[in-house]
């Protein structure tokens, strides 16, 4: 026996198509073209997001950046105890006592001044200090990010340079 029932509303849009060839066909194109659409906006928007965050980070870690330098470079006084024949050596050296412990909740900030003060060192052929700091760099890089990027990779080019010219094996 048959037993009455309503439509289903699948059953429906059979139906439906089957008379309707060109106007299903519109509807259909239209939402596919609205759903490719949203998916196109939502991607956009999450990467958007992303790109915002890693701006806000990088302008983050510029600002601690510059502070520290201008920190650095106002705690030489030409009249204060040095006078004003004061060394670069010597400013790097109260950067280096200075970044101790200063950033600790941002490691990639204090890799990238490490690098710095120990590419400068290197420059000026002190090779123990320039050991210290491109080696610390290079630590913080590593646990910072994964062992393939590039700053990983600079960090490593400096320490094996260091080494390099300093003839040492560590």
């Amino acid at each position: 026996p048959i037993s009455a029932r309503p439509a289903s509303l699948a059953y429906q849009v059979r139906v439906f198509a089957r008379r309707n060839r060109a106007a299903f066909a519109a509807i259909l194109a239209i939402a596919l073209t609205v759903a490719g659409a949203l998916v196109t906006t939502l991607s956009m928007y999450f990467r958007a997001e992303r790109e915002r965050d890693a701006a806000l980070t990088a302008r983050g870690e510029s600002e601690a950046i510059v502070k520290f330098l201008q920190d650095t470079f106002a705690s030489v006084d030409p009249e204060g105890d040095r006078g004003p024949n004061v060394t670069v050596m010597q400013m790097l050296d109260d950067a280096a006592a200075k970044i101790t412990g200063r950033f600790e909740t941002h490691p990639l900030v204090e890799a990238t001044l490490q690098r710095t003060i120990g590419r400068s060192y290197l420059s000026l052929e002190n090779f123990p200090a320039a050991e210290t700091h491109l080696r610390r760099a290079l630590e913080l890089r590593k646990r910072a990010g994964p062992a393939d990027d590039l700053n990983v990779a600079e960090s490593e080019h400096d320490f094996a340079g260091v080494l390099a010219a300093s003839g040492s094996s560590a």
